[in-house]
This record gives C-alpha cells, structure tokens and sequence, in this order.
C-alpha cells in the first residue's frame, strides 16, 4: 500500500481563482479594500487589482482570465457610497450599494460556503457609513 502523501503527489491541486475583481480607478485604494474585505467575508472569491494599468487593459486581463464580474471604484462612486459593477460577459454596469452587489454576486457566482449574508453591523447603513467605522 503506498502512503498517502505519494498518492497525493501525483494528483492535480486545482485552486479556484477569484470570482470578482475589484479595480480602484484613482486614488481610491482604502475603498477597494473595504469592498475586497465585504466580498470575502460574504464568501465571494475576490481579487484585488493593484497593477495602476489603464482601465482597458485591467478589464482585458481580468476577461481574460475568465472572471465574470469587475468592481469599478473611483473617487464619484466613493462620494456616492456606491460602486460599479460590471458583467463582463453581458457587458452591462450597474451602479449599486456594496449590499446590492453582494446580494447579486452571491446568487450567480460560486462561494467559499461561507455565509452569503451582510454583517448585522452593517446592515442599514450605506457603504460610506460602514467604509467610516473602519477607519
């Protein structure tokens, strides 16, 4: 009988990439991280990209890895408390609470199974709001 970690060798690790992809536009950096944070703990595999490439490149990257949905924060959706979120495959956007988002993004895309739900703390309260607790 051979060991187990010999059999593990030779078996394939598949990790699941991110689900969502969350590109600041500006300055927004804190932002994107506040939402980056919202996603995962709702259970959405999220990514963060940091690279400062123009707009068009980042959305191609991110299309070309397959993922599906972009996260669009800049400086007006920081004054709204909103964000962007965009369907890479429909090529739609919405302009959406981070809530509204989650809520969407938990029914179409696979989870950690995690619990998809908002923290109580943050419920009711707009994203600026929750994005001011955590500074």
């Amino acid at each position: 009988m051979e060991p187990i970690m010999e059999m593990l060798k030779n078996r394939p690790v598949q990790i699941p990439g991110a689900s969502v992809v969350v590109i600041p536009i500006g300055e927004s950096v804190s932002e994107v991280l506040r939402t980056a944070a919202m996603l995962r703990a709702s259970g959405i595999r999220t990514s963060i990209d940091t690279s400062r490439r123009k707009l068009k490149k980042s959305l191609a990257a991110a299309s070309s890895k397959g993922i599906r949905y972009v996260i669009l924060i800049g400086e007006n959706e920081e004054r709204i408390g909103k964000i962007r979120l965009k369907d890479m495959i429909q090529k739609t956007e919405l302009v959406l609470t981070i809530q509204e988002a989650i809520s969407i993004l938990s029914d179409h895309v696979p989870n950690l199974g995690l619990s998809a739900t908002i923290p109580e703390e943050v419920k009711g309260n707009t994203y600026k709001e929750w994005s001011e607790d955590w500074k």
